[in-house]
């Protein structure tokens, strides 16, 4: 069977179509602890590509899987069937107050792009620059970010993609597909759904609350519902300044009693910073500090600051004020991953 698949993908993809052992051992990997060794890959040139293996895929009955850096901790771009490289879709077109992208773009390259504008893509979650767009809808990803400005799920303004019949669709501009996920959604108690600040469990149905939220159904659904070839982000301002206070704590119990406070005052970001990070911090600590929390706030920095100080119980070892050093210590939180 494996065969028969291989000439047909071969006959019909204009990109590349991989089956070699060296290949498939490749591509059964990814950040995780898992491996599942796939049958064939496909390397896709454009959305022809995509759309033409999903419709032999489901001809033939076999799994499609989407790939995009294989940065997941969990094993999501790991599949037996037919993987799909997205790393051809690496298109981005920069506006004003949003910029269009291509799936397989990496949140490195994106960023580097908007510096030139003075502009950034608000989630950051922890792997950085080295996972994609893509993967990032995904997954719904955040980041310590996510306090102030919410996860991928509220930044994100149109996703195009193929869903598991071949089609292309682009939401919310498919008002007749988008009136259907608006009519679903009317049928859910959103009273039943938890009230947190990050939730990538199951669809986000309870997201959707107008015709112009229906793409919101895409964000998170890890691939499930179809496969993301490009996406409008909202970009926001530079922040004029910042300021990162690096906070010691003797026991993780004070930490995260501490954090409920230091939320009210509301920060732009925190993060918790246990020992096994911390030991790898090129910094003199306390020989009885635990964890430490990293507290950013990007606006009404003095009047922040005075309420921080009024809350810690935490030792301030650090203020940071400069964007060279503000970077370098985000920098030690995101090398925990690697």
């Amino acid at each position: 069977m494996k065969k028969s698949i291989l000439k047909i993908l071969e006959s019909t993809i204009q990109g590349k179509v991989l089956s070699q052992k060296v290949f498939r051992e490749f591509y059964s990997v990814d950040a995780s602890s898992y491996q599942i060794i796939p049958k064939i890959i496909v390397v896709a040139k454009n959305e022809k590509d995509v759309i033409n293996t999903v419709k032999i895929a489901s001809k033939l009955k076999i799994s499609v899987t989407v790939r995009g850096a294989g940065t997941s901790l969990v094993g999501s771009a790991l599949n037996n069937g037919i993987i799909i490289d997205m790393k051809n879709f690496d298109s981005i077109q920069l506006s004003k107050n949003f910029v269009k992208v291509g799936s397989g773009i990496t949140k490195g390259k994106l960023d580097k792009n908007l510096e030139v504008s003075k502009k950034f893509f608000p989630p950051n979650p922890s792997i950085g620059s080295f996972c994609t767009i893509g993967g990032m809808l995904g997954n719904n990803s955040s980041g310590s970010r996510s306090l102030k400005y919410g996860s991928v799920i509220d930044n994100v303004l149109e996703i195009t993609f193929i869903d598991g019949n071949g089609e292309k669709i682009t939401l919310p501009k498919n008002k007749k597909i988008a009136k259907k996920i608006l009519e679903c959604t009317k049928q859910i108690d959103r009273n039943r759904f938890p009230n947190v600040t990050k939730n990538s469990s199951g669809y986000r149905i309870d997201k959707i609350k107008s015709i112009n939220d229906v793409h919101k159904i895409i964000l998170g659904s890890e691939g499930t519902l179809g496969i993301i070839l490009s996406t409008k982000l909202k970009i926001i301002d530079n922040p004029k300044k910042r300021v990162l206070f690096v906070i010691e704590y003797k026991s993780i119990n004070s930490a995260l009693k501490n954090c409920i406070k230091i939320k009210e005052t509301k920060p732009s970001a925190i993060e918790f910073v246990d020992k096994t990070t911390l030991v790898e911090i090129k910094f003199k600590f306390n020989k009885k500090t635990k964890c430490l929390l990293f507290v950013e706030y990007d606006e009404k920095i003095n009047f922040s600051k005075k309420k921080l100080k009024n809350v810690v119980n935490g030792k301030i070892i650090q203020e940071l004020k400069n964007n060279v050093d503000i970077s370098q210590w985000w920098k030690y939180r995101d090398l925990s991953l690697h």
